[in-house]
């Protein structure tokens, strides 16, 4: 209700974000309604699990439903804001006008993104609408690799739980709205753990190589990417071990190895000289300290607990 208190008439946009409000409230942090949600669900099926009949729907269309809603909530707003200063500098080093290695002067974030967004833009040129409609569209295909990824991996139910979950992520569509890299590696992530699941069930040599390929755009895209790679690396690495297939993690070692040059190269060039080894570089983030770390892992494990109790 505080959310809409400002909108003076009942519109379609006021009721959409009402709606989005109720949902997101089921993620809050600090609300009470999770927890009372799902003991009351578990309650009530304990004691009626006999008697219950869900209806049957079809799975393609709930499929089709959920990504209609997903459409219509990263619309929502997209073109009412204007863009802040990081969105301008993602428009500056993208600029088609601009010679091509201008891509690589940004220390702060590797080139790929640049990359792609400056061929985005000689397409369709630099405006406002074509800008802000680069990042709405990597969502889309975002949530629908997850979807693809969880349905041929486990069900279609369990696929369109995943979908419900991405369409009314909040962060997921704060990005859809935000022309910068962060909606390039969260539609990219799928595809990873999908030729992870793929290394690991069929050992073939084709999905050691697409996974190169999704390693070398993964570790381009932003510095947050490399540490999903290391884990990535660091999980696959313990399940060959275990099960003493040493010449696979040799080969998934070897992969990782010569991938990461491509990064490496970027890493080298310009990150260390104008970024890391520059005292000026991000100076107004400050390190952190005990308090900070016990609050991020409580709002993590808070916020988890409380997405589970939900569903």
């Amino acid at each position: 209700v505080r959310w809409n208190e400002n909108f003076k008439s009942y519109n379609f946009r006021s009721v959409l974000n009402l709606i989005s409000a109720f949902f997101f409230s089921f993620f809050s942090i600090n609300s009470i309604l999770p927890y009372f949600m799902g003991f009351f669900t578990i309650f009530y099926y304990l004691k009626n699990k006999d008697e219950i009949k869900l209806p049957k729907l079809n799975g393609f269309f709930i499929f089709i439903i959920l990504f209609i809603l997903g459409v219509i909530f990263r619309l929502n707003g997209l073109f009412e804001y204007h863009l802040h200063l990081d969105e301008y500098f993602s428009i500056y080093y993208s600029n088609p006008k601009l010679p091509f290695d201008f891509v690589f002067e940004d220390a702060g974030n590797p080139p790929l993104f640049y990359i792609l967004f400056k061929f985005y833009l000689k397409i369709f040129d630099i405006s406002f609408y074509s800008t802000k409609l680069f990042p709405f569209l990597a969502s889309l295909f975002g949530i629908f690799f997850l979807w693809l990824f969880l349905k041929k991996e486990f069900s279609l139910k369990t696929a369109n739980l995943g979908l419900f979950l991405a369409i009314f992520n909040l962060p997921l569509i704060m990005y859809s709205n935000e022309i910068r890299s962060y909606i390039l590696q969260i539609a990219i992530v799928p595809l990873l753990i999908w030729n992870l699941f793929k290394i690991i069930e069929t050992n073939k040599i084709k999905f050691y190589f697409s996974y190169f390929v999704l390693f070398i755009i993964a570790s381009n895209l932003h510095y947050y990417m490399v540490l999903f790679l290391i884990f990535n690396f660091i999980y696959i690495g313990f399940y060959f071990i275990k099960n003493k297939k040493y010449n696979d993690f040799l080969k998934f070692f070897n992969i990782n190895l010569f991938a990461s040059l491509f990064f490496i190269m970027f890493l080298s060039k310009t990150g260390l000289e104008f970024g890391m080894n520059n005292s000026s570089f991000n100076s107004w983030i400050v390190l952190p300290d005990i308090q900070k770390i016990k609050t991020t892992v409580f709002y993590i494990f808070n916020g988890a607990i409380s997405s589970l109790l939900s569903l």
